[in-house]
């Protein structure tokens, strides 16, 4: 078995030399095979197998069955195969016209075949991981959306936080600006205040002048 770049393999079967048990042909002599064995007891093949893909295996065999060549090609997908060969192709083709109570057994042949590999075990886990896939696609399907309409509502919130603070900061600078003047307002009453509160106290501090100057009366001596 030899592999070749990872996705094809050769497979040669040796070729062994038998005892001739079953090398009987009924004594039907060349009726039955004319050219295709090689000797007695004689059989070899090749086979040449690619991978397309994971699931899929495509076979060419080439043999000679100790009586005729046989060559053909198999293609198998998840167990169903379907197979094309061509039997006894040393042989010429047979008129059934010309030759109607001849035996057919030397001539060329053309055979399809159809077939599917499996067991009980197999498909009943296959059923159920082909459920399993479904399902986790499904859910994985709804998270996506999910995640999707998280997002754009994120987004949406984003927009109104920011908008948010947005009127909130200017909201601020208005209130400032209002206290601002407020207090500005407070400090000017209460400089008039102090101012005409000084002016009062300065006012009491200074006596008034007398309307009517005193009489001065020189001593008696």
């Amino acid at each position: 078995m030899v592999p070749l770049n990872g996705a094809t393999n050769i497979c040669i079967v040796s070729p062994p030399v038998g005892n001739g048990l079953f090398s009987e042909e009924g004594s039907l002599g060349d009726l039955y095979n004319s050219s295709g064995t090689l000797a007695k007891g004689l059989f070899l093949g090749a086979r040449l197998t690619m991978h397309p893909t994971l699931n899929t295996t495509v076979s060419f065999l080439v043999e000679n069955d100790g009586w005729d060549y046989n060559a053909g090609v198999t293609g198998d997908w998840r167990g169903i195969t379907l197979g094309i060969f061509g039997t006894e192709l040393e042989e010429g083709s047979y008129d059934y016209n010309e030759q109607p109570s001849v035996p057919t057994y030397n001539s060329r042949k053309l055979n399809v075949s159809l077939s599917y590999s499996g067991n009980v075990i197999d498909i009943s886990r296959g059923i159920l991981l082909r459920a399993r896939i479904t399902e986790l696609t499904r859910e994985q399907d709804r998270l996506r959306i999910e995640i999707a309409q998280r997002q754009r509502r994120i987004a949406g919130l984003e927009v109104a936080l920011r908008r948010a603070q947005a009127g909130e900061l200017a909201d601020i600078a208005r209130r400032r600006e209002e206290l601002d003047r407020e207090v500005q307002a407070e400090r000017e009453a209460i400089r008039r205040a102090e101012e005409r509160l000084r002016q009062i106290q300065q006012g009491q501090q200074t006596p008034p002048p007398p309307s009517t100057p005193p009489s001065i009366t020189p001593p008696t001596p």
